[in-house]
């Protein structure tokens, strides 16, 4: 899509500077300053391109931020439908809700799993009407996890979901909340933003954000599922070891390492010593393929595969060459 309006926009900018080049007559005004003069019929004409070329540079801004604000809003129904797995896991979370149920809902409900599915959603809505680290708040008390330890993109995150707030809200303008809400999470800009100034997203800053967004997801999805379910640690492996071969065979190599030291480094159990090991001959694939050959050796030498059984010694020596 953005490609597209790129495209468009070019071709409304060409068509429209190539008509005043072929059709306009240039005059000078009193001041001395080359206008273009048309006949009635190509006037005409000209306010249709000119318009054309306006829509069309609109769209070069206005699509990005669209495209943006729906991936925080995929985000959040991501969040919503973890908290509701979270609840079907843990029902006894659910004890402390404040939410009620009036006499006349009451009665619609025939069940008490309809009940319960209604004060689940209530629950749902009322956590994700706060702001996005009221979300975290949230889980990290009823999880009893510290959730942001070793979270170096929160930051981003944070900063990015304000940006979200900001185009939604204010048509991208800087405000006093969006500066002061990055300070008080120690967010660092290049140049940091002024009150007033217009903040869009181009191509590079939503790639950011969508890596962001894919390792933020990825990684709570993990540690929340290792907390609830201790006894799916094969399957959460298998499921992650999935989506990183997956990032390097599509070539998102830099995600696929960001995901892989996830793995092997702040995930302290995994269902065996084979699980484990996929990891690190996948977090040294991905190295390599990356161009970081010097961190693929560290890796592969940094442990020792003698009682590994052949296919790893297999992966060693394809590695090392």
């Amino acid at each position: 899509v953005v490609i597209f309006s790129h495209s468009n926009y070019i071709k409304a900018n060409n068509d429209f500077n190539e008509f005043i080049q072929s059709n306009g007559t240039e005059e000078l005004d009193e001041n001395n300053k080359l206008y273009y003069k048309f006949t009635d019929e190509d006037a005409h004409k000209y306010e249709i391109l000119e318009k054309n070329e306006k829509i069309a540079n609109h769209s070069i801004q206005i699509l990005p931020n669209s495209l943006f604000i729906s991936l925080i809003s995929q985000f959040d129904a991501f969040l919503g439908k973890l908290i509701k797995q979270i609840f079907l896991t843990k029902p006894e979370i659910l004890n402390s809700s404040e939410k009620n149920i009036s006499f006349a809902k009451l009665t619609e409900l025939k069940t008490f799993e309809e009940a319960k599915e209604y004060m689940i959603e209530k629950e749902i809505e009322g956590v994700l009407r706060e702001s996005h680290t009221d979300h975290f708040n949230w889980l990290e008390n009823k999880l009893k996890l510290p959730l942001r330890k070793d979270l170096d993109i929160w930051k981003e995150f944070i900063e990015i979901t304000e940006r979200r707030n900001l185009l939604v809200h204010n048509d991208g303008i800087v405000t006093s909340q969006y500066l002061l809400i990055c300070r008080q999470n120690e967010v660092k800009f290049e140049t940091e933003p002024k009150i007033g100034e217009q903040l869009n997203v181009d191509e590079e800053y939503f790639l950011k954000a969508y890596n962001c967004l894919y390792e933020l997801s990825v990684k709570l999805t993990q540690v929340v599922w290792r907390k609830l379910n201790s006894t799916e640690i094969e399957k959460s492996d298998e499921s992650l070891n999935d989506i990183c071969f997956e990032l390097i065979r599509k070539g998102d190599y830099k995600l696929a390492i960001i995901l892989l030291n996830f793995a092997t480094i702040i995930l302290k159990k995994h269902f065996n010593e084979e699980s484990k090991n996929v990891f690190i001959v996948n977090l040294a694939l991905a190295n390599k393929l990356n161009g970081n050959i010097e961190e693929c050796k560290r890796i592969v030498n940094s442990k020792d595969w003698s009682a590994c059984s052949d296919k790893f010694k297999i992966a060693k020596s394809s590695l090392l060459d």
